[in-house]
């Protein structure tokens, strides 16, 4: 798996992401994410193995927004669907 927030594809299990596109995808499935939904997953993806804290999502995917973390927990609830 490529890891970064800028990275042009990697992979998690069966899915292809493809971050600049917003998408992930298997077979011929294709699914688009909202892109602070994609931020969230790239994030997480880059820090394998690793406890991400909320503050520190808060401060990489909602950056300038003000939030609570019931958004955090929202999208990660999301992005497990």
């Amino acid at each position: 798996m490529s890891s970064g927030l800028n990275a042009k594809q990697f992979f998690i299990g069966d899915w292809r992401v493809t971050p600049a596109l917003d998408e992930i995808s298997r077979a011929s499935e294709t699914v688009k994410l909202e892109p602070r939904l994609m931020r969230l997953l790239a994030l997480l993806a880059s820090r394998p193995g690793e406890v991400v804290t909320i503050e520190q999502i808060l401060e990489s995917v909602w950056s300038g927004v003000v939030v609570t973390q019931s958004s955090v927990y929202n999208s990660v609830a999301s992005l497990r669907k």
